[in-house]
C-alpha cells in the first residue's frame, strides 16, 4: 500500500512538471469602430492577424455584404510574409454605408504559416455592422425631455415637484443674495441647462430650466424665486411699464465712462451711475420677468427711460429722440434685439437714419445704419453740404440744358413749320400747274375730236357726191336714148 502511494505521488509530480504541449495556432480577428452607422457615412474596420509563434506568412480575403456596405480603401485580398520576429500584423479598411440593413464583416480563405513553414491552426472572428437611415436613427432617439427632480437649496418649492408641472415658486428671506438650483433629467441621455448658483434681488427673480431630449425636443420649467422686500420701490417707465428699483449694487454693471454713485428715489438711497459726458444718472430697474436693465433717471421730472447702448464699429452710441429727419419717415427698427426710433426713406430701404449720442464724446449726431452688415457710419454735415451744393450746381446745369433744349425745340418747330408751309405752297403750285395742264390737254382733246368729226363728215359728204353724180348721168343717158 505504501509503495502504491509513493508511485501515485511520483506520477503526480511528473505530470505537474511536464510542460503541456499545444499545437501552434493563429487568429484572424475583425473589429469595427462602429456597431451602427447611418447611410452615407463611413466607418473603419480592422483585421488583426496574430500568433503566439513567429509568423512566416499569412493570407486571407475580407468578406462583407456589398449590397449594404462598400469598400472604400484597403486590399480585399492579402498575402504577406513575416520578417522573422513578427507575431502580429494589422490591416485597416474604410467602408461606406450604402443601404439600410446588416453586414457581417469577416475573413474567408484564410491561412497562416510559422517561420518554420509549418501550417498553423487558424481561427477567425468577424463583426456585424448595422446600417440605418437618418430617419431611422432619429426615430430611435429618446423623446424624454422631462425632469426627474427640481429643488432649491435651503427652501421648498411650490407646488411639490412633478415632471408634468412646469411652473414653480419659492420664497426666500430678505437677506438672500443667491440661490442654488438643482435639477436632474428623467433620461440619462437628456441635457439640462439653467441650474447652478445665481444672484437674486428683492422681488421676483425668474429662472428657466430647459431639458433637451436626445432627439432635440425641449421642455422648459419656470421657477420664480421671490425675495422678501419689506419696503419695495415701485416705479413706472415712460411707456407705463411697472418696474421695481434694484437696491443691490452687485446686480448692476456700470457702462463705460460711468462712475458708481448713489441717488434717492422715494426717500430711499439706491445705487446709481453717472457720467460727466452724458450728464445722465442711471439706476437699475427690474421687470415682472425678473430681468434687470439700466434706466436714465430724471430726478426733476421723476421719469425713467431705458438706457440702450449700441456698440458697433468701435462706437458706443446711445439712441436719442428726434422729431424729424428731412423727408424721411419715422419708424421703429431692431438693432441688437433692441427696438429704437429711426428714419427710413422708404419701407424697403437697406439703410436707416438714427439720432444718437456718442458716450465717449457727448456729441449728438445722425448716423446711417446698414441692415445688411449691422454697422453704423457717421453722417458728415460738411460732406452732406458739399453734396447738396454739387446737387444744386447740377440742378442749375440741368435747368440750363433744359432751357437750351427748349429753345432748340422751338427753332426746330418753326423750321419745320416754315418748311411745311413752303411745301404746301409748292404743292398748290404743282396742283395748279397740273390742273392747267389737264385743262389744256382736255381742250386739245376736244379740238382733236372736233377735227376728227369734221373730217368724218367731210369724208361722208365726199362719198355721197359721186353717187349723186352717177345717178344724174344715168338719167341723162336714158333721156338721150329716148
Amino acid at each position: 500500500m505504501k509503495r502504491l502511494s509513493k508511485f501515485l505521488i511520483s506520477l503526480l509530480v511528473i505530470c505537474l512538471f511536464i510542460p503541456s504541449l499545444k499545437a501552434a495556432s493563429a487568429t484572424f480577428k475583425t473589429t469595427s469602430n462602429r456597431s451602427s452607422v447611418v447611410v452615407g457615412n463611413t466607418f473603419t474596420v480592422t483585421v488583426k492577424v496574430s500568433s503566439s509563434n513567429t509568423l512566416g506568412s499569412w493570407e486571407y480575403t475580407i468578406s462583407y455584404d456589398s449590397s449594404v456596405v462598400q469598400l472604400v480603401s484597403g486590399k480585399k485580398s492579402v498575402a504577406d510574409p513575416g520578417n522573422g520576429s513578427q507575431k502580429s500584423q494589422t490591416y485597416t479598411y474604410t467602408f461606406k454605408a450604402i443601404k439600410s440593413g446588416k453586414s457581417n464583416i469577416t475573413v474567408k480563405s484564410y491561412a497562416a504559416y510559422g517561420w518554420d513553414e509549418k501550417a498553423l491552426s487558424c481561427s477567425a472572428s468577424g463583426t456585424t455592422v448595422k446600417v440605418i437611415t437618418k430617419a431611422e436613427l432619429e426615430a430611435s432617439y429618446s423623446k424624454d425631455n422631462n425632469l426627474k427632480s427640481l429643488s432649491v437649496d435651503g427652501a421648498n418649492i411650490s407646488p411639490t415637484f412633478s415632471k408634468d408641472v412646469t411652473d414653480y415658486k419659492v420664497e426666500l428671506g430678505a437677506n438672500t443674495t443667491s440661490i442654488n438650483i438643482k435639477a436632474s433629467a428623467n433620461d440619462s441621455k437628456a441635457h439640462v441647462s439653467g441650474t447652478g448658483t445665481f444672484e437674486v434681488a428683492e422681488g421676483d427673480n425668474k429662472f428657466q430650466i430647459v431639458v433637451t431630449a436626445e432627439n432635440g425636443s425641449t421642455k422648459t420649467y419656470n421657477l420664480i424665486a421671490s425675495i422678501i422686500d419689506p419696503n419695495p420701490i415701485t416705479v413706472k417707465d415712460i411707456k407705463g411699464n411697472e418696474l421695481v428699483v434694484v437696491k443691490r449694487k452687485s446686480l448692476l454693471t456700470s457702462p463705460e465712462t460711468y462712475k458708481e454713485t448713489a441717488t434717492t428715489i422715494n426717500d430711499q438711497e439706491v445705487p446709481a451711475f453717472t457720467s460727466e459726458i452724458t450728464n445722465f444718472t442711471l439706476v437699475g430697474l427690474k421687470n415682472n420677468e425678473g430681468k434687470i436693465n439700466l434706466y436714465i433717471y430724471d430726478k426733476e421730472k421723476n421719469t425713467f427711460n431705458k438706457y440702450t447702448e449700441l456698440k458697433m464699429n468701435e462706437l458706443v452710441l446711445l439712441p436719442m429722440e428726434s422729431s424729424t429727419y428731412k423727408e424721411y419717415v419715422k419708424t421703429t427698427i431692431k438693432i441688437n434685439e433692441e427696438e429704437i426710433d429711426a428714419y427710413k426713406y422708404k419701407e424697403d430701404s437697406k439703410f436707416a437714419i438714427i439720432y444718437a449720442l456718442d458716450t465717449e464724446t457727448g456729441e449728438k449726431n445722425y448716423y446711417k445704419y446698414d441692415f445688411r452688415n449691422n454697422t453704423v457710419t457717421f453722417i458728415d454735415d460738411e460732406e452732406e453740404k458739399d453734396l447738396e451744393n454739387k446737387l444744386q450746381t447740377y440742378s442749375y446745369i440741368i435747368l440750363g440744358l433744359l432751357a437750351e433744349t427748349f429753345i432748340l425745340f422751338i427753332i426746330l418747330v418753326l423750321l419745320l413749320r416754315s418748311k411745311a408751309l413752303h411745301n404746301k405752297q409748292k404743292r398748290l403750285k404743282l396742283e395748279e400747274a397740273k390742273a392747267k395742264f389737264e385743262n389744256e390737254k382736255k381742250a386739245d382733246n376736244e379740238i382733236e375730236e372736233n377735227k376728227k368729226e369734221e373730217k368724218a363728215i367731210k369724208e361722208d359728204k365726199e362719198k355721197k357726191e359721186p353717187e349723186v353724180q352717177t345717178t344724174s348721168e344715168k338719167k341723162s343717158k336714158k333721156k338721150k336714148k329716148q
